[in-house]
Order: structure tokens, then C-alpha cells, then sequence
């Protein structure tokens, strides 16, 4: 995700002395303002984006309950069948739902590594890029 910055939404911090001190506020007020609109679409971006990885990793961890749920249930067939019969039908069902179990905590370690990356869903970006823009404030009014 690309980070936008104070100069890249159409703000520049040059000043001239031609103009009244009335021009200049109302100049300021519109650009913070613009500012503050653009800091709040990168904010709602960055959640969005985080959101969308979050729910990735939610799926997935969703789909390995599910199948943790079936290797259960075909565990318990399979010691159903194994009381009723001496051999073959228990064996299937018993490395069936062995391989139901595996594949469900692969599933569920590959969820925990996805919903790991996704961090914090607070917009750090945005925080970022606000300090950056209060930063090049204060530097260009002490100058």
C-alpha cells in the first residue's frame, strides 16, 4: 500500500510575501482542511486493507475448524465401525480421519501465520504521515 504524504495530495510549503495576512489564513484554513480530508481517506484505507487480510486468515482458520470438526466425526465412525467389523472398514475410516486431523492443524497454523501479519488494525500509516505533516508545519512557521 502506497503512502500519501502532505506534498503528494497538492500542498506546498513555499511562502511568498505578497499577499495580506487574511489571504494567507484563508489559504491555510483550505489547505488544512484538505489535509486533514486526505489524512482521513488514507486512514480509512489502511483499515480497509487490514481488514481484508484479517478476514483472509479468519476464513481460513473458519475452514480448519470445519474440517477439525469432520476428522471428529469420522474418528468416531471410525471407532463405530471398528467395534462392528474385525478390520477393513475401520482402517479406511481411521486413516481418513487421521488425514481430516493433519490437514485441519496445517490449516490452522497456516491461519495463525496470516492473522499474525495483519498486526494492530489501528492506521499506523495515517499516524505516520500526520506527524510527518505536523512536522513540516512546525518547521515552516519557525522559519
Amino acid at each position: 500500500m502506497r503512502r500519501i504524504g502532505f506534498a503528494q495530495v497538492g500542498y506546498s510549503a513555499h511562502v511568498t510575501t505578497d499577499r495580506s495576512i487574511s489571504e494567507l489564513l484563508t489559504e491555510l484554513s483550505g489547505n488544512l482542511s484538505r489535509l486533514a480530508r486526505a489524512e482521513i481517506r488514507l486512514a480509512m484505507m489502511e483499515v480497509q486493507y487490514k481488514a481484508k487480510r484479517a478476514r483472509r486468515g479468519g476464513g481460513t482458520l473458519g475452514f480448519a475448524g470445519m474440517l477439525g470438526l469432520f476428522g471428529v466425526a469420522t474418528l468416531m465412525a471410525c471407532a463405530v465401525l471398528g467395534l462392528a467389523t474385525v478390520m477393513s472398514a475401520w482402517l479406511a475410516a481411521l486413516l481418513v480421519g487421521m488425514a481430516a486431523v493433519l490437514l485441519a492443524g496445517l490449516l490452522a497454523l497456516a491461519a495463525r501465520f496470516q492473522l499474525r501479519r495483519v498486526g494492530p488494525l489501528a492506521p499506523e500509516w495515517a499516524a505516520i504521515s500526520v506527524r510527518e505533516d505536523i512536522d513540516l508545519l512546525r518547521r515552516a512557521a519557525h522559519r
